[in-house]
C-alpha cells in the first residue's frame, strides 16, 4: 500500500501562513490541511493557565498567550499537537495533498527571545509510527514591510504601543533626556527600523530551520514568495514532485530605469516592458504545471542613495510591479497598502541625519539578505533560466559601470553568481539532471559580441587559450600540436599588438605571420579548426560563463544547455509576444520531453538555435570574430580560411 506523503509548510510570522491555509483547504476534505498551532491554542482552551495568560475560562488563546507559558510545557505541548496534526492529514482518504502547516520558530516579546520547538527526532518517530512521508518542506516568504504591516495588529508583536515602547528605550539610550518631538520622531524611526531588521533574522532564522528540517527527511525544499501564483503553489503541495526553476535576471539594472528613483517621493515613475515578461513568465510556467520561482517575489532594496552629500533616501521607491491579477495569488496586499513609500518618513522633515543613518543601515542589511535567500533557492533548484541578463533599455540612465560601455553587455552583480553557484551545484552530479536556459534578444547578443570583442577582449581571449590546447586535444588533434598551435597564436598575438615584428605592406605581414603561426609546416587545416575552435569557446564562455561543456568520467555533458532567441520584429525585439511560446518551449525543456540535441545541434548546445546559425545574428563569421578577439589581422586569416574550403 502506498504510504500517504505529507508536504510541511512554514512561515515566519507575517507572511499570511493561517489565512493561506485557510485558502488551500478543500471542503471535500477539511481534515488534509492542518494548522499546528490552531491545534495547540485549541489545547489550551479551558486550561488551568487561563488565569495566568489573562483569559477568561471560555475564551480561546492565541500564539500570542500560549508562547509566555514555560518552554518545557511548550516542548512537550508541541510534540502533541504535531503528532495530532500529521495523524489527521495523513488519515484524511481521498485527498489530493495534504499540508502541515506550522511556524518553525517562536518568538516571545516580554523577553525578546526566539525559540524552537521543533523536535526532528520525534517527527521522524511519528513520521514512521504513521506511515507517511514528508514529501517536502515548503517556506513561504514575503516582503518585511508587509509583515510588519500585518503584525501591527491589536494582540500582535508589533502594535502601536509595542513599538511606542521600543522608541522609549531607543529615545533614553541614544537622546537621554531629549524630549523634543523631533527626538521622539527619531526614536520611533529607529525603532522600526529595530523591528524591520528583526523581521529579517526571523525569516532567515526559519529558512535555515526549514531547510535543516528538509535535509533530515530526505524532502524536496523551496523558498517560495507568497507573491507568486496560488497555482504554482498548489503544484508544490503535490505528493510526486514537480520541476522547478529559479529565475535569474537583471533587477537593479532595471531599477535604474524607473524614474522613481530620481524624483521620489512625489512619483512612482513606470517600469519597462521587462518587468511584465518576468511575471508572465511565472503564471505561464504555472500554467504549464510547473514552478518558475521569481526573485523579485521579495523587493526590499528600495533605498535611493547615497546623494552628493552622502546621504540616503528614507523613502523607499516604487516597488517591482506585483504580477497580475493578484486575485490569483497567495498574497494579498495588507490594509495599509504594499508601496510603503513614506514607512521610514513619517513624521520627519527631510533630509534628516537620522533618518538618513537608518535608510543606510537598512539597506546594507536587506543587501546581504538578498544574496543569502537568492542563493539558497539556487541551491535547491535543479533548473535555472537566465532572463535577458545582457538587458538594455534607452531609458537607462546615461552613466554606465564603464564609460564608454553598452548598457548591460556584461553580466550583472546578482545574476553572475548565481550561475557560477549552479554550477558548482551541477558539477558534483548530485540530485536530479539539471537543465539551463538562456533568453536573449538578438539586439542584446549583438551589444554582447560588440563588448566581447572591445572590452572584454582581453579577459575572454586568455580564457580562450587557456582551454583551447585540452578541446583541440579532445577533438582528435595530437596534444603536444594544439600546444604548439596555441603558443603560435599567443606569438601572432603578441607581434601583432607591439607591432615591432610586422612591417605594414600586407604581403610583408602574410610572410610574416605565415613563419609565427604555420612555420615551414603550412599546416592552415589545423590553424583554422583551432580559429574555430576558440571561436566556439569563446561564444560559450561569453553565453554561459562555462568556456567548455562539463563532462562526466564517461564523457557525457553533466547538465543540458539551451539558448533561445527572441524573434526580432520591424518595431524592435519585444519578448512578450512571444512570451507564450518561450515559456512552453522552456518548460517542455525543464521537464525533460526533449534533449538538447532536439532543439540544438549536437555538441554546439549553444550557438545553433532552431537551425539558425548563431553567427547569422553576430553579424559576422568565426574567423571575423576571432580576429577581433585575439587582435590578429582578418584579411590574412580571411585569405587562408577561404582557400581551404575552396581546396
Amino acid at each position: 500500500m502506498e504510504r500517504p506523503g505529507v508536504v510541511i509548510v512554514c512561515a515566519a510570522s507575517g507572511s499570511r501562513l493561517s489565512a493561506i491555509a485557510q485558502q488551500m483547504r478543500d471542503p471535500q476534505h477539511p481534515g488534509a490541511v492542518r494548522d499546528l498551532e490552531s491545534e495547540l491554542c485549541e489545547s489550551y482552551r479551558g486550561h488551568q493557565s487561563h488565569v495566568e495568560l489573562g483569559l477568561q475560562s471560555d475564551e480561546l488563546p492565541t500564539m500570542w498567550h500560549v508562547v509566555r507559558r514555560p518552554r518545557e510545557e511548550l516542548y512537550e505541548a508541541w510534540k502533541e499537537s504535531f503528532a495530532s496534526s500529521l495523524r489527521g492529514c495523513a488519515r484524511e482518504a481521498g485527498a489530493s495533498a495534504r499540508l502541515l502547516v506550522m511556524h518553525l520558530s517562536w518568538y516571545q516579546p516580554s523577553t525578546s527571545e526566539f525559540f524552537s520547538p521543533v523536535s526532528v527526532s520525534h517527527v521522524q518517530e511519528i513520521i514512521q509510527s504513521e506511515g507517511c512521508d514528508v514529501t517536502g518542506v515548503v517556506i513561504l516568504i514575503d516582503d518585511i514591510y508587509d509583515m510588519l504591516a500585518r503584525l501591527q495588529g491589536d494582540d500582535d508583536i508589533y502594535r502601536d504601543n509595542a513599538i511606542d515602547s521600543r522608541a522609549a528605550r531607543l529615545r533614553g539610550l541614544h537622546y537621554g533626556a531629549d524630549e523634543t518631538a523631533l527626538a521622539k520622531k527619531r526614536a520611533r524611526l529607529e525603532a522600526l527600523e529595530s523591528a524591520l531588521m528583526h523581521l529579517v533574522s526571523w525569516r532567515q532564522h526559519e529558512i535555515l530551520q526549514a531547510e535543516s528540517i528538509a535535509r533530515e527527511l530526505a524532502a524536496d525544499f523551496t523558498v517560495f514568495g507568497i507573491k507568486h501564483s496560488r497555482a504554482a503553489f498548489e503544484h508544490l503541495t503535490k505528493p510526486v514532485a514537480v520541476p522547478r526553476t529559479y529565475l535569474s535576471h537583471r533587477i537593479s539594472e532595471v531599477r535604474r530605469m524607473n524614474k522613481a528613483m530620481n524624483d521620489l517621493p512625489t512619483s512612482l515613475g513606470e517600469w519597462s516592458a521587462v518587468v511584465d515578461e518576468v511575471n508572465r513568465l511565472h503564471m505561464e510556467f504555472a500554467q504549464h504545471g510547473q514552478v518558475l520561482i521569481n526573485p523579485t517575489a521579495i523587493d526590499e532594496l528600495r533605498f535611493a542613495g547615497p546623494d552628493d552629500d552622502g546621504r540616503f533616501s528614507p523613502y523607499l521607491a516604487r516597488r517591482w510591479n506585483i504580477p497580475e491579477p493578484h486575485a490569483e495569488l497567495l498574497w494579498t496586499a495588507p490594509d495599509s497598502g504594499y508601496e510603503h513609500t513614506n514607512l521610514l518618513a513619517d513624521g520627519i522633515e527631510v533630509p534628516d541625519v537620522t533618518a538618513s543613518s537608518v535608510a543606510r543601515a537598512l539597506s546594507g542589511r536587506v543587501y546581504f539578505d538578498v544574496a543569502f535567500r537568492d542563493h539558497v533557492i539556487v541551491e535547491h533548484t535543479a533548473g535555472l533560466c537566465v532572463y535577458r541578463p545582457f538587458f538594455q533599455d534607452e531609458q537607462l540612465h546615461e552613466s554606465g559601470p564603464k564609460s564608454g560601455e553598452p548598457r548591460g553587455a556584461n553580466w550583472s552583480g546578482g545574476v553572475k553568481p548565481e550561475i557560477t553557484h549552479w554550477y558548482r551545484k551541477g558539477a558534483s552530479g548530485s540530485g536530479p539532471r539539471r537543465r539551463l536556459a538562456f533568453v536573449h534578444t538578438r539586439a542584446e547578443v549583438r551589444s554582447r559580441i560588440a563588448w566581447i570583442c572591445d572590452e572584454g577582449a582581453g579577459d575572454v581571449a586568455e580564457v580562450v587559450l587557456n582551454h583551447l590546447p585540452d578541446l583541440l586535444a579532445d577533438r582528435g588533434i595530437d596534444t603536444g600540436k594544439a600546444e604548439t598551435l596555441c603558443m603560435r597564436i599567443r606569438v601572432a598575438r603578441a607581434s601583432v599588438a607591439e607591432g615591432s615584428h610586422l612591417e605594414q605592406d600586407p604581403v610583408s605581414t602574410s610572410v610574416q605571420l605565415d613563419e609565427v603561426l604555420v612555420d615551414d609546416t603550412g599546416d592552415y587545416d589545423h590553424l583554422i579548426h583551432a580559429l574555430e575552435t576558440a571561436y566556439q569557446l569563446a561564444m560559450h564562455d561569453s553565453f554561459t560563463m562555462l568556456p567548455r561543456p562539463s563532462m562526466d568520467e564517461h564523457g557525457e555533458t553533466i547538465f543540458d544547455v539551451l539558448m533561445l532567441l527572441g524573434h526580432e520584429r520591424p518595431e524592435g525585439d519585444r519578448l512578450l509576444e512571444d512570451l507564450p511560446d518561450v515559456a512552453l518551449t522552456l518548460c517542455k525543456f525543464f521537464r525533460g520531453d526533449y534533449s538538447t540535441t532536439d532543439l540544438v545541434e549536437s555538441h554546439k548546445p549553444f550557438w545553433r538555435v532552431h537551425g539558425e546559425q548563431f553567427e547569422q545574428v553576430a553579424g559576422m563569421d568565426p574567423i571575423e570574430f576571432c580576429c577581433q578577439l585575439l587582435k590578429l589581422p582578418y584579411d590574412y586569416l580571411k585569405e587562408k580560411s577561404q582557400y581551404l574550403k575552396e581546396r
